[in-house]
């Protein structure tokens, strides 16, 4: 699979975004620069890749915490108290 990957990295131009197939004359509206010394991922793309990545692990930590959390109308009952023991001189 590692072979695979490589394959695919060398067959991009250079000076061409994978993503939305920008060049070095044709920008991204708005502008862009190269994020990678290849010149094969724009500065666009990279922060669209970045939100979409992070939106999607903030969204797995939300299920994952909604299933901890208590439902609504849920009584929680409480846990007993941990007893110490007291000090005798």
């Amino acid at each position: 699979m590692a072979e695979t990957k490589s394959k695919r990295r060398q067959d991009r131009p250079e000076g061409v975004c994978w993503v939305c197939s920008c060049t070095e004359d044709d920008a991204c509206p708005g502008g862009c620069a190269w994020v990678n010394p290849e010149q094969t991922l724009c500065s666009a793309c990279a922060i669209t890749i970045a939100v979409a990545v992070s939106t999607a692990i903030m969204g797995l930590l939300i299920e994952r915490a909604d299933r901890r959390l208590p439902r609504a109308g849920h009584v929680h009952q409480a846990q007993p108290a941990i007893r110490t023991k007291r000090r005798t001189r």
